[in-house]
């Protein structure tokens, strides 16, 4: 299990912390694995900036795509909340 630490850009970050966006596609350049853990961290690309705002999702099953242009891999993860006594127990709060 990993943790990654990932930018999300903003409209997409309340979605996902609402719970109506509960996937990721990203490019495999990380080497995602199922029950590995992101922290999405909003991201503002208009100020070149981070918001603060940030909170851990859980991978529960990585799908690969399709390869693009034969060099990146694309993967689907489907991604839940992680509860705080499993963020304790992984000495992440």
């Amino acid at each position: 299990m990993n943790v990654h630490h990932l930018k999300c850009l903003k409209p997409f970050y309340q979605l996902s912390l609402d719970g109506i966006k509960p996937w990721e596609v990203r490019i495999n350049d990380r080497n995602y694995q199922d029950g590995d853990i992101l922290l999405l961290q909003e991201y503002e690309p208009l100020h070149v900036s981070y918001t603060g705002r940030q909170h851990y999702v859980k991978v529960v099953k990585v799908i690969s795509l399709f390869t693009l242009f034969k060099v990146a891999k694309l993967v689907g993860m489907t991604c839940f909340p992680v509860s705080d006594e499993e963020l304790k127990y992984l000495n992440l709060k």
